[in-house]
């Protein structure tokens, strides 16, 4: 249900979200999925919070097989607007739903999430787990997140432990995670992250790199 607010604009009740969520989600409808999610992000810019009432029902929906083999944001758009007990209840939740995640866009959104926002020691413990436990196609998104801790992580002992750990994941069995890793230790290079040197010196075998890196 959307009403008028004093300013003239439209306002978008919180109520009204859940239960648009929790319909888009029993009938695996991803495009209404995604009108709902910018009718949250309309929420957000009206109101500057995810109300409990919409954040409790986000965390439900991430416990069921109807979310995660769909699409998903995992809130990483809605990060600002979260308070700081939302993003401690947030974390654990994206852990559980992580290697049950059938959507590749889900997996690259989740893990980003944690690499780049969250970008702490809890994260780089959550990814060191998924890591274990994700099946193939989820896991080949850990490196991603190993990443963005390796180049932004929130100190200098989370940068080296994520660094090595993604050196470690190019070990893994499968040639897809292995070659995630190889991509994202290529992007490092770019950004100018110091790497081992013989390391480097085989993915300037297989990449070309821009001018002056």
């Amino acid at each position: 249900m959307a009403s008028s607010d004093e300013s003239g604009g439209m306002d978008i009740h919180p109520d009204d979200l859940v239960l648009r969520l929790r319909e888009a989600v029993a009938v695996g409808d991803a495009e209404r999925l995604g009108g709902w999610a910018f009718d949250l992000g309309t929420l957000v810019i009206l109101r500057g919070e995810i109300p409990p009432v919409l954040f409790d029902e986000i965390l439900a929906r991430l416990e069921s097989a109807e979310l995660r083999a769909m699409e998903g944001a995992a809130m990483s758009e809605e990060w600002a607007a979260l308070g700081d007990a939302q993003k401690d209840r947030l974390l654990p939740a994206v852990e559980r739903a992580y290697p049950h995640l059938r959507e590749w866009r889900a997996c690259f959104a989740a893990s980003e999430l944690l690499g780049e926002r969250y970008a702490d020691a809890r994260a780089l413990g959550a990814l060191l787990r998924l890591r274990v436990s994700s099946p193939e196609m989820p896991r080949s998104f850990v490196p991603h997140g190993l990443e963005h801790l390796a180049s932004g992580g929130a100190d200098e002992a989370v940068r080296e432990q994520a660094l090595a750990e993604l050196l470690r994941m190019r070990s893994d069995q499968s040639a897809k995670v292995a070659g995630e890793v190889d991509e994202s230790l290529a992007r490092l290079i770019v950004a100018r992250v110091p790497l081992p040197a013989e390391a480097e010196a085989r993915l300037r075998t297989l990449y070309t790199f821009p001018e002056g890196v």
